[in-house]
C-alpha cells in the first residue's frame, strides 16, 4: 500500500513539474475528399469497457489526495475542485469546496482550456494511422482553397503538434485583447490562417507554447480530411471512437467560473481558435481518457492513443524549488516526463525515488482550471476539473512544496 500512496504522490508532483514546464519551456491540388472516413479502429473492434466502480488502489489515491485539495478550497485559492484518482480496475471521485450548483457534482460540465489540444493530438494520430496524412505532412498542403501563405515551406504538422514550428503564442488581433472578456470570440477559422500573412514567424525547432500553432493544426487537419469542422474531425475520430460522448463545445450544466479572486466570470467563447480551448467535459468522460492511456486492454481507438503519445521533440530540463529534476518531451500535444524526484513522505523528504514515465496536459480559462496526468508503468492516474482560474494543478505545492 505504501508503493501506491507514494506513486500517486509523485503524480501530483508530476503534476507541478509538468504546469511549470509546459509554459515555460495541406495548399491542397486537388479538392479534399467530401466522403468521409470510418476510422479503421472502429472496424472490427470492441469499445472500450469503462471500469467505473470505485477499486481499493483507486480509494487510497483519493484518501491521500484528499485533504491536499481541502487545503487550497481552504486558502480560498479555489472555489470548487472536482478530482478522480483512476487505476485500470476502478475510480474514486470527490468534490471539494462549492460547485454553485444543485446539479450531482459527477454530471457537471467544465471548461477544459488547454486540454482540449489533446483530442487535436488524438484526431491527428488517427488521421496519421490511417494514411490521410502523415507526421511531415507540410502545412503548406492543407491550407484553405485559393490561400497562399509565404514562409511557411518548412512547417509541417508534427512540428505544430509539438509547439515547435514557431507560431507565436496567439497572433496580434487577440493577443491584443488579451486581458478582455471574450478575447477569442471573433476570430474566424479563415483568419486562423490569413493572420499568418503579416505575422513575425519564429524559427522552427524550439520549444514555443502556441494556442495558435494548435488552432492552425486542427482546421488544417479538418481541410485535409474533408471534415465539416473542427468540431466535426474530433467527434469522428476521437469522441464517437472512444465513447467519450460527455467531451463537446456545447454543454450543460456548465459550472459558473470564477477567476483569481473568486468573482464570476462568463465562459470563453470562441470561434477559429476552438481548437486550442473549446471543449467542455466531465469529470467521468476525463476520467474514461485517462483509464484508457494506462489499460492493457485491446479496444477501438486503443492504436490512436499510442501514436498520440510518440515522442516529437525533447524540451530539455528542468529543476524548481519543488526539488523536481524532470527531463520533458512533447507528442502530439501531450506533455512527457521523466526523471529523479523527491520520495512523497513527509518523515523522510531526504530520501528520494526513481520518477517514473509520467503523461500530463492541463488548461486554463478566464474562470476554469482543468488537468489529466497518468504514469502508464504504475498504472495510475488522475484528473481535476475547477471553477476557478487559478494553478490547481499545482496545489500540491501547499502540502509537499
Amino acid at each position: 500500500m505504501k508503493k501506491v500512496l507514494i506513486g500517486f504522490a509523485v503524480l501530483f508532483l508530476a503534476f507541478v513539474a509538468t504546469v511549470i514546464l509546459s509554459f515555460f519551456m495541406c495548399n491542397n491540388k486537388t479538392e479534399p475528399s467530401a466522403i468521409k472516413i470510418t476510422p479503421l479502429e472502429q472496424v472490427n473492434k470492441r469499445h472500450y469497457h469503462f471500469q467505473d466502480e470505485e477499486s481499493a488502489a483507486s480509494k487510497a489515491g483519493l484518501e491521500l489526495v484528499a485533504p491536499i485539495a481541502q487545503q487550497y478550497i481552504d486558502a480560498k485559492k479555489d472555489l470548487g475542485i472536482i478530482l478522480a484518482v483512476v487505476t485500470p480496475d476502478g475510480v474514486s471521485t470527490k468534490s471539494f469546496g462549492s460547485l454553485e450548483s444543485d446539479e450531482p457534482y459527477e454530471e457537471l460540465y467544465g471548461e477544459i482550456g488547454s486540454l482540449t489540444k489533446p483530442f487535436v493530438g488524438l484526431a491527428f494520430a488517427s488521421l496519421i494511422n490511417d494514411g490521410v496524412v502523415k507526421a511531415d505532412t507540410k502545412l503548406a498542403e492543407c491550407l484553405p482553397k485559393g490561400v497562399t501563405i509565404n514562409g511557411i515551406e518548412n512547417i509541417t504538422l508534427a512540428m505544430l503538434a509539438a509547439h515547435i514550428a514557431g507560431i507565436p503564442r496567439l497572433p496580434k488581433a487577440i493577443a491584443d485583447k488579451a486581458d478582455t472578456p471574450q478575447p477569442y470570440a471573433d476570430f474566424s477559422d479563415m483568419d486562423v490562417f490569413t493572420a499568418l500573412k503579416t505575422a513575425k514567424l519564429n524559427s522552427p525547432g524550439y520549444y514555443e507554447y502556441s494556442n495558435w500553432g494548435a488552432a492552425l493544426l486542427a482546421q488544417a487537419l479538418t481541410i485535409c480530411a474533408g471534415e465539416e469542422s473542427w468540431e466535426t474531425l474530433i467527434a469522428n475520430r476521437v469522441t464517437k471512437v472512444l465513447r467519450l460522448k460527455d467531451i463537446k463545445t456545447e454543454a450543460s450544466p456548465l459550472m459558473q467560473g470564477h477567476d483569481a479572486s473568486l468573482k464570476p466570470v462568463p465562459d470563453w467563447h470562441f470561434k477559429g481558435m476552438g481548437p486550442a480551448g473549446a471543449l467542455k467535459a466531465n469529470i467521468k468522460d476525463l476520467a474514461k481518457l485517462a483509464q484508457m492511456m494506462i489499460s492493457d486492454d485491446e479496444f477501438a481507438g486503443k492504436e490512436m492513443i499510442k501514436t498520440s503519445l510518440t515522442k516529437i521533440h525533447s524540451i530539455g530540463q528542468l529543476e524548481s524549488a519543488l526539488h523536481v529534476k524532470t527531463f520533458g518531451a512533447v507528442g502530439l500535444f501531450w506533455h512527457m516526463g521523466s526523471g529523479v524526484i523527491w520520495e512523497a513522505t513527509m518523515e523522510k523528504p531526504e530520501t528520494k525515488e526513481a520518477l517514473h514515465h509520467f503523461v500530463f496536459h492541463n488548461g486554463q480559462t478566464a474562470g476554469a482550471t482543468s488537468g489529466l496526468a497518468v504514469i502508464p508503468e504504475k498504472k495510475i492516474g488522475i484528473v481535476m476539473l475547477s471553477n476557478t482560474a487559478s494553478p490547481t494543478t499545482s496545489f500540491i505545492v501547499s502540502f509537499y512544496g
